[in-house]
């Protein structure tokens, strides 16, 4: 007699929104260890076009609304990451290899700006 067990993982959003926010997860943390700097990771409405999740905030009081975190995927090895402030100037930028252990990412590249200039690389 053989026993069957099934294992099911519920996903309140699709396969891709999880993919984007597994990266987005493991970008934040990057920032914070190897540059004590909090990427922005917040927005108001998103859109996916393929492989491109764009973040986007309202600029005004008239429903204005600006671009404010970029994240391309590729597959789910990759990902790049740039977000801007609300003077539309980069914030922060990244590349990141994503490992299929979250402890052995590699960050290909990353700036932090501050007043359109890279302080950290």
């Amino acid at each position: 007699s053989y026993s069957m067990f099934l294992g099911v993982q519920n996903f309140g959003f699709e396969y891709k929104q999880v993919l984007f926010l597994n990266a987005l997860d493991r970008i934040h943390h990057a920032f914070r260890v190897l540059a004590d700097h909090d990427a922005p990771i917040s927005w108001e409405k998103s859109e996916i076009h393929g492989n491109l999740l764009r973040g986007l905030a309202h600029l005004d009081e008239h429903d204005n609304l600006r671009l404010c975190v970029e994240i391309s995927l590729d597959g789910d090895k990759a990902a790049t990451y740039r977000s801007w402030n609300d003077n539309g100037g980069v914030n922060c930028e990244m590349r990141l290899r994503i490992s299929s252990h979250s402890n052995k990412d590699f960050v290909e590249w990353g700036r932090v700006y501050y007043e359109h200039q890279a302080i950290k690389e």
